[in-house]
Order: structure tokens, then sequence, then C-alpha cells
């Protein structure tokens, strides 16, 4: 979150790295949208930052797909 951002809401200033360390040490998820085939999971990470796979929009039913992905529908 930005200094002018923190300001707006009222929160106390706080420094890039102090927001990194609040972070690490409560742990918070996060996911990585990449495929584990193409990076396996680093064994050093901690717990809570996963990778989850690539992550898609969803396609309006009745949409056609975009021209070059027609093959996806034929192999799904």
């Amino acid at each position: 979150m930005s200094t002018r951002m923190r300001a707006r809401l009222g929160l106390p200033p706080l420094t890039p790295r102090a927001l990194y360390r609040r972070r690490e040490s409560t742990r918070w998820p996060a996911f990585h949208g990449v495929s584990p085939l193409v990076l396996p999971r680093p064994a050093d990470w901690r717990p809570g930052l996963e990778i989850t796979g690539y992550w898609w929009p969803l396609r309006p039913r009745g949409r056609r797909a975009a021209v070059g992905t027609a093959w996806r529908q034929v192999r799904m």
C-alpha cells in the first residue's frame, strides 16, 4: 500500500521493508499463477506460498474462442 493511500486511510506511515516484514511475520498466503511443471515450488519457500497453476479468465457463455485458440476446444 502506498504512503499516500495509508495517509488517506488515516494509517501511520510504513516503509516497504516494514510492510514486507509484517506480511511475512503473519504468514499471509500468496498464490502464484504458474504451472509447477514450468516452475517447480522452491524448497526454501515458507508454508503459505503456493503454486496453483495458470489462471484463465472465464469466458461468457456463447462467446466464441479467439482466433488461434480453437485447438483447445478440439483437445479438451
